[in-house]
């Protein structure tokens, strides 16, 4: 382990100078309570911090009977005043602006401490989400800081552990540390990092199993097995992926990139598909208990309905979604009120796409010299990454079109085609950056 923090350490050095220097600016420039989804992750967070959450339903919380649950506490700290939902160019591209939000936010500590308030919250994903944010959130509480203080805890405690996760990261990966370096300090990255958002943990937990998994592959061409704790670790991942974001679960597929000689398909298929299966199950236990949907945007029983009789059309709709995405993305000003983040983001991803590529393009030029079965044996890793990318955007995708977009027939409003799918922001893509660095597994037993 030493040795790889000293062929770590310039990537890390830049990783921490550009997430330190940007972080300290969105928290001071840019409000707790301005971020994606801003009521989710709140509610969530105070939730597990206080134990404070009612899981009995009200089957007619709007107009569709949606099943909502509600938070309760203290109205200076769950008000919503001076909140913003959005990820504005000037608010992440411009950390050195301080946000006209955040006054706003600060008055929210002069409402009495003994006005309670009552909030409707969703909860879609498990809690473990927030974990980072409520230990902050609670160490806040502790030091008995104001309100807007406390939630500047949660976000301080959600940077403090992306900076861990993924300077681990770096540390163990073999080969593209300078890749993960720069994703992990993009702006957008950073922004969410620094917020009590839970696409943080998801992010940096996605660039951790990449990283683990191309360290075992690299373990093994000099060891012959996969030991007990390593095995328990990738079954902890598959845990983790059905209690963080599900949509992120084809990222599994990844740990076939592990060589059979090292970890065997058989012993693959028993401990991932018993973590699988023992994780799915929790999966669905906890949706049928705790989950619910965003209020007051579609009728999601007739949603479902219209996508099950429609499904043929609705999967060849969602997988022309997701590989036109990069395109439509750059191509478009404006995204969801994204502005030119989208289209810089990509732009982005396309220059670290680029960087791996040259990286490694004398192992493309082996391709050259192949058969066809011989190249698909030889590119399987990115093929798994290919498969990877296009699953987790199918599961997004098939989320939002059931739970934002409207595709049924009514007359009281707009209708969407099922491949217009509604509500896609630009941070879904964050923790699949991490499999550009699949490229580095181009090696077979033989070629290393």
């Amino acid at each position: 382990m030493k040795q790889k923090f000293k062929s770590s350490l310039v990537a890390l050095i830049w990783f921490w100078i550009s997430i330190l220097t940007l972080g300290i600016l969105y928290l001071q420039n840019v409000g707790p309570k301005s971020v994606g989804d801003y009521e989710m992750h709140m509610y969530n967070t105070y939730a597990l911090a206080t134990g404070n959450i009612s899981n009995k339903f009200d089957h007619h919380a709007d107009q569709f009977k949606n099943a909502k649950s509600v938070v309760y506490g203290p109205e200076s700290i769950l008000t919503m005043n001076g909140g913003d939902p959005g990820y504005p160019d000037q608010r992440v591209m411009k950390p050195f602006t301080r946000d006209y939000q955040v006054d706003e936010q600060l008055k929210n500590n002069l409402i009495p401490s003994d006005l309670k308030g009552v909030h409707p919250v969703r909860s879609q994903y498990p809690s473990i989400n927030w974990l980072f944010q409520a230990i902050g959130f609670k160490i806040g509480l502790k030091l008995h800081l104001s309100s807007y203080n406390i939630w500047q805890s949660a976000r301080i405690a959600n940077l403090i552990a992306f900076i861990i996760v993924i300077s681990l990261s770096i540390i163990i990966i073999p080969q593209g540390k300078w890749l993960i370096s720069l994703a992990s300090s993009f702006p957008l990255t950073v922004f969410i990092a620094a917020s009590i958002s839970a696409d943080s943990i998801n992010i940096s937990v996605a660039t951790l199993f990449v990283s683990f998994v191309m360290s075992l592959r690299e373990k093994s061409y000099s060891t012959s097995k996969i030991n007990k704790k390593e095995i328990a670790a990738l079954m902890l991942f598959v845990l983790l992926f059905f209690c963080l974001k599900v949509a992120y679960v084809p990222m599994l597929i990844l740990i076939l990139v592990i060589p059979n000689h090292f970890f065997n398909f058989k012993l693959k298929t028993i401990c991932i598909g018993l973590a699988g299966i023992l994780s799915m199950i929790y999966y669905l236990v906890w949706s049928k208990l705790n989950a619910t949907v965003l209020l007051d945007i579609a009728d999601l029983n007739q949603n479902i309905h219209y996508i099950k009789t429609h499904l043929i059309q609705t999967i060849f709709s969602l997988f022309s979604f997701s590989v036109n995405l990069l395109p439509m993305k750059l191509g478009m000003a404006q995204i969801d009120g994204e502005s030119f983040l989208g289209p810089v983001t990509f732009a982005f991803i396309l220059i670290l796409f680029a960087i791996a590529f040259y990286a490694n393009i004398d192992k493309f030029k082996i391709l050259q010299k192949l058969n066809l079965k011989e190249k698909v044996i030889y590119g399987s890793p990115l093929i798994y990454a290919v498969i990877a990318y296009i699953g987790s955007i199918m599961i997004t995708s098939a989320s939002l079109l059931a739970t934002w977009t409207t595709v049924y027939f009514r007359t009281d409003g707009p209708v969407q085609a099922l491949s217009d799918v509604q509500g896609f922001q630009i941070r879904y893509i964050l923790p699949l950056i991490p499999l550009l660095t699949i490229m580095y597994c181009l090696t077979d037993n033989k070629n290393k």
